[in-house]
């Protein structure tokens, strides 16, 4: 730059209009105790809308348990938070959570929602947990904090919480008796977007849709439509979609490339991207249909809710003609009304208060009944959880491992097997499936238990017994060297009677008759 046109520079900023009044002049410390403050205030109202939100997200979650049917969980009635969950804030943030909230690398009590299981308990805000029913909480830089509470409730889970508590200085013991609702835990996140959305699991509800709505109907309206998606499982329903619109891309695309031509992949985004918004309109219908009947049950006046989405309609007009993902507005509303006389008409004539079953979904879940009945498992027991008073379910839970059906995660097999090695009184046919469940293992400790049972049953003449203890023999290594006991095991074993072997058995008796056939 010549000098010129340094000189050009100054005279343009000297020309430049100035303020005319002598402004107040901030000194930076002042300036950045009052970003500290504001930054405090901002986390106390979102703790504020936290509480909100869970309050109503709780009368809808604990009104509905008994028609939210396979996604009901534990309610307790409290969250945490930990520094760990706020990865991109910077110095000054820190700071603030570190003095104001004492939020570190420990685990803390974010919100407890009034009424609650934990707030009966006497749990309050701010409490530090440090052990769960003797289980210490890890704490930590290098401790995934949150993952070790979620393990411990896990491990726990329907049992009553004796927590132990750091407050005011000093330990306390806090006890949590959890009550049964639908899972979906609503968090509150700082966007100023309009919008709420579910992820099979939990709910997310934006500041700016808190912002948005005028009052708590408004609220549990969108909160009722999100748990709808997660209680009908409409997230795995989309992912699963999305996969088999990529395998079925991946093929046109590794078909072009034994041709040469290099798609880089764009059929198989394609097809993910097509496949999983498929049904995505039909999804927000079901979600506004059953999230009009999980309103209603939690005691909100249904006959207004659908002007929430008149609102929205003005908030953006071209949902009013335009159907994308969602239904379009007037859609929305009429169908919502249509819903709300279905559960008037209910009401007036004493009927169950439940969304209705398409006929095929109602002829599967017929089927699973009378196939639950065949398994003898009582109908009044509460078949999906494994403990000490439905030892049938636990089995039930081995011996789909058994059979490869991979219906259940290592947590829920594991818990089974802990569950019916406590029991004492097993059945026969529940010992049958331990000891197959243990027989199924190259190396474990509790073989000699499991051989108890199998002498036992022996004893008994148990026919399914005696035929794994002919699997036993012609298994075992030896038996290659003695050919004459393998065909004096062979012959006894086509005397069997089977008239009342099960599925397993079965699968056992092929297994020894193909052995016997080699």
């Amino acid at each position: 730059m010549n000098k010129f046109s340094i000189y050009l520079f100054f005279i343009f900023l000297i020309s430049c209009a100035a303020p005319q009044t002598r402004t107040p002049q901030v000194s930076d410390q002042d300036s950045i105790r009052e970003a500290e403050n504001q930054i405090k205030f901002a986390y106390d109202t979102w703790i504020e809308h936290t509480n909100r939100v869970n309050a109503i997200a709780a009368k809808i979650r604990l009104a509905n348990a008994n028609i939210c049917e396979d996604f009901s969980a534990p309610f307790y009635g409290f969250d945490v938070w930990t520094i760990q969950d706020f990865e991109k804030i910077n110095d000054l943030e820190r700071k603030v959570l570190t003095n104001s909230f004492q939020l570190r690398e420990n685990l803390k009590v974010k919100h407890v929602t009034k009424d609650s299981p934990a707030d009966k308990g006497g749990l309050m805000f701010g409490d530090e947990i440090d052990e769960i029913n003797g289980d210490k909480i890890k704490t930590g830089y290098l401790t995934k904090i949150r993952e070790s509470f979620y393990e411990i409730l896990e491990k726990h889970k329907n049992k009553t919480l004796n927590i132990k508590v750091w407050r005011d200085k000093k330990f306390a013991n806090v006890t949590i008796n959890p009550v049964k609702a639908c899972k979906s835990v609503a968090f509150v996140t700082f966007g100023n977007e309009i919008n709420a959305y579910a992820d099979g699991n939990n709910i997310f509800i934006t500041r700016g849709m808190l912002n948005f709505t005028k009052d708590d109907l408004e609220i549990a309206t969108v909160i009722s439509h999100e748990i709808a998606h997660n209680t009908m499982h409409h997230i795995d329903m989309k992912q699963n979609n999305a996969t088999i619109g990529a395998i079925f891309g991946a093929v046109i695309d590794i078909t072009a490339a034994i041709y040469g031509i290099n798609t880089n992949g764009d059929f198989t985004r394609m097809g993910s991207d097509i496949a999983g918004r498929s049904y995505s309109v039909e999804f927000e219908q079901e979600a506004d249909y059953v999230g009009t009947y999980y309103l209603y049950n939690a005691g909100y006046n249904i006959e207004n809710s659908s002007n929430f989405w008149r609102r929205m309609a003005a908030e953006n007009p071209d949902a009013i003609f335009t159907k994308t993902t969602h239904p379009s507005s007037p859609e929305r509303f009429v169908a919502i009304n249509q819903t709300v006389n279905e559960i008037k008409r209910k009401v007036a004539n004493n009927e169950k208060l439940k969304p209705d079953l398409k006929e095929s979904v109602l002829s599967e879940k017929k089927s699973t009944t009378a196939s639950l009945e065949e398994q003898k498992i009582n109908p009044t027991t509460p078949t999906n959880i494994c403990d000490k008073n439905n030892i049938n379910y636990c089995a039930s839970i081995l011996d789909n491992y058994l059979n490869e059906e991979k219906k259940f995660d290592d947590a829920t097999i594991k818990n089974a097997e802990k569950e019916m090695m406590g029991a004492k009184d097993l059945n026969d046919s529940q010992k049958l499936i331990l000891y197959d469940f243990y027989d199924s293992k190259t190396f474990n400790s509790e073989r000699d238990y499991c051989s108890k049972i199998l002498d036992e049953l022996i004893g008994k003449n148990n026919n399914s017994a005696i035929l794994r203890a002919y699997k036993n023999e012609l298994t075992s290594f030896f038996i290659a060297f003695n050919k004459d006991k393998k065909i004096e095991n062979c012959k006894n074993l086509g005397n069997l009677n089977t008239d009342n072997f099960k599925k397993r058995d079965n699968q056992i008796l092929a297994e020894l008759n193909k052995i016997c056939k080699e």
